[in-house]
């Protein structure tokens, strides 16, 4: 639940407030009340973090997936074995 912060609610939502109404969030939480939490890792520099409530998610650039856009699509079945004659 999203609260304000404000000198009756000092932002217990992963925060406090800084006495201007304004939450200092505690990492890895952000927004005005502190309540969504950040992408972790920076989805591996491969990707951006789609800030949404109440937890972020990572939306991976072509070709990466994963939690954090941490692993790579291998193109063209590179898994198999490749036999040679």
């Amino acid at each position: 639940m999203k609260v304000p912060c404000s000198r009756d609610e000092p932002g217990y939502s992963h925060g406090i407030c800084d006495g201007f109404g304004t939450c200092q969030c505690a990492p890895p939480f952000l927004g005005d009340d502190c309540s969504v939490k950040d992408c972790l890792h920076d989805c591996s520099y491969n990707g951006y973090c789609s800030v949404e409530y109440p937890v972020s998610r990572c939306v991976c650039n072509p070709s990466y997936f994963g939690e954090f856009c941490e692993q790579i699509e291998c193109l063209n079945n590179c898994s198999c074995v490749h036999q040679y004659f």
